[in-house]
């Protein structure tokens, strides 16, 4: 919690008492409640509610005291802290001449997303994702806030440094919100594998088609594919018989398949392996794992 929230609201709002590793977000809004998510549920702090000065307070104490190096960040409506926690902003926009978005004039909100780093909890699930000493092209569903990052950060790790069906293959990481290996001023803070090449903090379609010009990756990760950029980049990389490792916002295979995203990247059969996520209060677990084809493998 100490490395979330300066000390004095730690204190002012009795969270000492909050394990880490059992919280995903904190939601702090001018006036309001302090909302906590944990265990999977919402809990209303009704004694802990922030003013705009204490918004100012933790963005400064979260950025270093250095905004001004996250000002490319905020443009985006967010910004990414040591230890690969996402800080989602909300409040009034300052806007330049022509109408285009600058950052925040006056900050009302702050979404804080807790990044879980569990190691080895994608151990279980390799027997499925490899065949015949290949990594099986893999997509990660799940719905927001039920380990689709942290599962992707963990089967990256596997990837890169070997495991029992395969040896470590050079993995390049596409990272656009800097949340899974959690690069701070240039270092990855976060165990991603030994084998493995980040690329931050561009959009995935450039980012994917640089790792394929630069890098030489086996395997390309990334987390978040939607749309048809997207799409076309995936279908380069798998022409180009590079592995494809990604997570998609999705409850379960079937609604994927009444998507049209879904529907298109099912059509292109560049992935062979669907893996569903579900949560449980503070554990990961899997809903099952599809093949290409829509067979339900377990």
């Amino acid at each position: 919690m100490r490395d979330l929230l300066p000390e004095t609201y730690i204190e002012k709002w009795n969270l000492a008492g909050y394990e880490k590793t059992r919280l995903q977000e904190i939601r702090i809004r001018t006036g309001a409640p302090l909302s906590l998510k944990y265990d999977g549920q919402e809990r209303l702090l009704e004694d802990a509610k922030a003013t705009p000065q204490d918004l100012s307070k933790i963005v400064q104490w979260l950025t270093g005291f250095g905004i001004h190096a996250y000002q490319q960040e905020l443009r985006n409506g967010y910004f990414t802290v040591r230890g690969g926690h996402r800080v989602g902003v909300g409040g009034q926009a300052a806007l330049d001449g022509e109408g285009l978005f600058l950052g925040f004039r006056h900050i009302q909100s702050l979404h804080i997303r807790i990044a879980h780093e569990i190691i080895g909890i994608s151990d279980a699930l390799l027997t499925g994702l490899y065949g015949d000493g290949r990594f099986l092209n893999t997509l990660i569903l799940a719905p927001p806030g039920m380990g689709k990052t942290t599962m992707l950060r963990d089967l990256v790790r596997n990837i890169s440094d070997g495991n029992h069906f395969s040896q470590g293959l050079e993995v390049s990481l596409i990272d656009e919100r800097e949340e899974i290996a959690a690069l701070h001023q240039g270092r990855v803070s976060l165990n991603v594998g030994k084998r493995t090449d980040v690329i931050a903090g561009c959009k995935r379609e450039q980012a994917m088609e640089m790792a394929l010009r630069s890098l030489g990756p086996q395997v390309v990760a990334v987390d978040e594919i939607y749309g048809e950029k997207d799409l076309e980049a995936l279908k380069r990389l798998y022409g180009c018989g590079i592995g494809l490792l990604a997570t998609h916002h999705c409850d379960s295979y079937a609604q994927l398949t009444m998507k049209p995203f879904g529907r298109e990247l099912c059509r292109a059969k560049i992935f062979e392996r669907f893996l569903v996520l579900q949560r449980m209060n503070s554990v990961y677990g899997t809903a099952g794992l599809w093949d290409q084809e829509g067979v339900r493998l377990c």
